[in-house]
């Protein structure tokens, strides 16, 4: 019998069943308990097993003798035939395109650019890592001037031709704030801006808007309902939840007035309401995510599909600092655990949750979603974005950056002189540079952290990555528990239609397009 190394894996159990997550297929499998045992062993326990058997009663597989060589058998003839239990390689990281490469795609493939249409805010949440810059600020809070407005739109137009015919997918719009509705003006002039300009493309645009709700009247109502925005309206909850922290400037609660303006929606357009308009919740403790549940399950929100649900960003505001999170995060465990027994209960007698389906269905399809084939030599970390393709947010003054979840420290050009390229390129090899280390990782191939897992302000943290990698891999063991947990109770429960984005399959369109009008070159090779 041949020999093997540790098989580079994770195992995991679940109500009495043992799996096995094996990082070099990309293999999720049940497997007997011997199996498991085997596979526990300590590097050099395992190396001493498969040299000779086990030592004189030391070892608590010495019971399992016959199963346990069974096992070596079968993890040796699966490594031969398959792949599978192969040890750890080394991977390199890379960006998938070379420099020339991202640079034509940065020329013609941008697809989405958020105006962070005004920093103003009529809110001041507790939570929000602005609020207390707003409060102090020596100077009002800046708008978009209408100049800077124009010449996004202009730098969307002509850096994004490959979308304007050829591709599948259209471009996005977005709006952004503070409270982008105090400018309601400057978003529906840029509108007619595009009407005026830009007309034969704007059957292709999509225009989005993050808002608290607290601005909208029939007037706009009717607006986002012709241009057939897609909005995100901030909801925490009931009102006693809702109102702790999301409240106006002079400290008064925000809820009623936010409800008021989501049933005139739903009065005016009932289809518009249901299918267009979505809600962004941010889960803050004390946790009580049962009665979040409840909230929107009632008939004046359940049938809205769109849910964004985040925890509370803390890096810039001490938030948390008040509440013992371990006793928090331990309560919200011990909630989510009930919230997926309600769940169950659902699929059972095949009724859904807009909101449970957010909150459990979306990460495990990101599991069963996973491509089943050996690793290669060469990794695109799986989280990060392609940098001023998906997604372009431009401040106030111009600049470009990522998105608005990495801030404003790194800038990868502006609107007068468009990407810098190398600037980009530069951000994301160091990004890469702290890939070196997930080299041993069990979550390699499944883990979602991008670029703002490591940014803080103007610098890169590696105590940042660091909090960041603890808490994802914890949350992924998590998700392989529940991911095997419904796929027996509920085998055709990920079949469902699930929609993907086609982004970066467009940009390979694009490249091999790109490739076929000019000659091979050396830069096709990947640069550092």
């Amino acid at each position: 019998m041949k020999m093997i190394g540790k098989p580079f894996i994770k195992l995991f159990a679940h109500s009495n069943r043992f799996y096995c997550y094996d990082i070099g297929s990309n293999n999720i499998m049940e497997v007997d308990k011997p199996f498991y045992d085997l596979l526990s062993l300590s590097e050099e326990r395992f190396f001493k097993f498969t040299s000779k058997n086990p030592d004189n009663g030391k070892s608590n597989l010495n019971k399992y003798k016959h199963e346990y060589s069974d096992s070596l058998a079968e993890i040796t003839k699966l490594n031969k035939e398959k792949g599978w239990f192969s040890g750890k390689n080394s991977i390199d990281f890379k960006f998938p395109f070379s420099f020339s490469e991202y640079d034509a795609i940065l020329r013609n493939c941008v697809n989405h650019i958020v105006l962070n249409i005004t920093e103003k805010c009529n809110f001041r949440c507790h939570y929000c890592e602005y609020a207390n810059d707003l409060t102090k600020a020596e100077s009002p809070p800046n708008s978009m001037p209408n100049e800077i407005i124009k010449k996004s739109i202009d730098f969307l137009i002509n850096h994004s031709s490959h979308f304007h015919s050829n591709a599948e997918r259209g471009l996005t719009v977005g709006f952004y704030g503070g409270e982008p509705l105090i400018e309601q003006k400057k978003i529906f002039g840029c509108i007619e801006y595009i009407e005026k300009n830009y007309h034969e493309y704007l059957p292709k645009i999509q225009f989005a808007m993050t808002t608290n709700g607290s601005l909208l009247n029939q007037s706009i109502i009717n607006k986002l309902i012709k241009y057939n925005f897609s909005i995100l309206v901030s909801l925490d909850g009931p009102k006693d939840i809702h109102d702790r922290y999301r409240r106006f400037k002079n400290g008064e609660g925000s809820f009623d007035i936010v409800m008021k303006n989501l049933d005139l929606i739903r009065s005016i357009d009932k289809e518009y309401y249901e299918t267009k308009v979505g809600y962004s919740i941010v889960i803050a403790p004390p946790f009580e995510l049962e009665r979040i549940y409840e909230f929107f399950s009632t008939e004046r929100l359940k049938n809205n599909r769109v849910i964004l649900m985040s925890g509370v960003e803390d890096h810039n505001t001490g938030f948390l600092d008040r509440f013992d999170m371990y006793a928090e995060s331990k309560q919200l465990r011990s909630q989510e655990l009930r919230l997926i027994k309600q769940y169950k209960k659902l699929l059972a007698k095949c009724e859904d949750s807009p909101f449970l389906e957010n909150m459990f269905f979306r990460s495990l399809m990101d599991i069963h979603k996973r491509i089943v084939r050996p690793i290669p030599k060469a990794l695109y970390p799986n989280g990060i974005c392609l940098p001023g393709i998906q997604k372009t947010f431009v401040d106030t003054k111009g600049n470009f950056h990522m998105c608005e979840k990495v801030g404003l420290g790194f800038s990868i050009g502006n609107v007068h002189s468009g990407f810098n390229s190398e600037s980009i390129w530069k951000i994301v090899n160091e990004y890469l540079g702290y890939t070196k280390e997930c080299n041993d990782c069990w979550c390699l191939r499944l883990c979602k952290l991008c670029y703002a897992s490591v940014i803080q302000g103007p610098e890169f943290s590696k105590e940042k990555r660091r909090l960041e990698c603890e808490r994802r891999k914890k949350g992924l063991e998590t998700l392989l528990q529940r991911y095997v947990q419904l796929s027996e109770e509920f085998p055709d429960l990920f079949n469902k239609e699930y929609h993907e984005d086609t982004l970066t399959l467009e940009v390979f369109k694009f490249i091999d397009s790109w490739h076929s009008g000019h000659t091979a070159d050396s830069d096709r090779r990947m640069q550092s």
